[in-house]
């Protein structure tokens, strides 16, 4: 699946909100792929000898240069377009937060109207794919460890969270906890919380509405300065420089 491949790479050119009429269409290989939700309507796909049906929530890859035959009921979609994506293999996905994923698209199509922003936009889909590949993991998980998980998610901005409070709520041993952390997701409990609250913090600086100080504050770290250290370490530069990149 594309939100597996570590090595994705592409170009964004654009996201846009498009309806199709009713209609059978045959597509020549075009030069750019595209990447699309379904908000309404349905469609079969057939693209290099694979067949899709995609219904509302649903989303579809479809790569540059690949014919495609495809047959419309009348349709909204939600769609960016790409170009020189290292992946080749055009797929169907179908989430199960179905919510979470429409919103995500939407936001995508409101900042390329307002901003034109290539790195807004391509911050947006690695988050999808993220999301999508920690759905996929969460699956597999037993219930306790799954309620451990949803419990992070819905307090990653308590300062006082960590893995012993954590422990202590879902009544997992530590060594337990950390079992299970290394287990699913190759690293600790403390490690995945970091990584969570930073993930969290990357979406707000792309969203460009608050400081670093009111992120920090709002992803669960007391202190600016030991969030901006932490940030520059995972991402690679300050939570200030990646702010800008956002807004080119």
């Amino acid at each position: 699946m594309i939100y597996h491949d570590e090595t994705l790479s592409f170009r964004v050119l654009n996201a846009a909100v498009i309806t199709h009429p009713s209609g059978y269409f045959e597509v020549g290989g075009r030069s750019y792929g595209a990447i699309s939700f379904r908000l309404s309507g349905s469609s079969h796909f057939e693209i290099g000898g694979k067949h899709f049906t995609i219904e509302p929530g649903d989303m579809v890859y479809i790569p540059e240069y690949v014919p495609y035959k495809v047959e419309y009921s009348a349709s909204t979609i939600i769609v960016v377009h790409i170009m020189n994506c290292s992946y080749r293999e055009p797929e169907k996905i179908s989430a199960v937060q179905k919510k979470a994923y429409e919103v995500r698209f939407l936001r995508m199509a409101e900042l390329w109207k307002e901003y034109h922003s290539v790195n807004r936009i391509k911050s947006c889909l690695f988050d999808i794919f993220d999301h999508l590949e920690r759905e996929t993991a969460l699956l597999s998980l037993d219930s306790d460890f799954l309620y451990s998980i949803q419990y992070l998610e819905e307090h990653y901005a308590d300062t006082a969270l960590n893995v012993e409070s954590l422990c202590e709520k879902t009544h997992i041993s530590r060594s337990g906890i950390q079992r299970k952390f290394r287990r699913h997701f190759g690293i600790t409990a403390k490690q995945y919380i970091t990584k969570l609250r930073i993930n969290k913090s990357m979406d707000l600086l792309t969203e460009g509405a608050c400081s670093v100080k009111e992120v920090s504050v709002s992803c669960g770290f007391e202190d600016e300065k030991y969030f901006s250290r932490v940030f520059k370490k995972t991402v690679g530069c300050s939570p200030a420089e990646f702010s800008k990149k956002m807004l080119l």
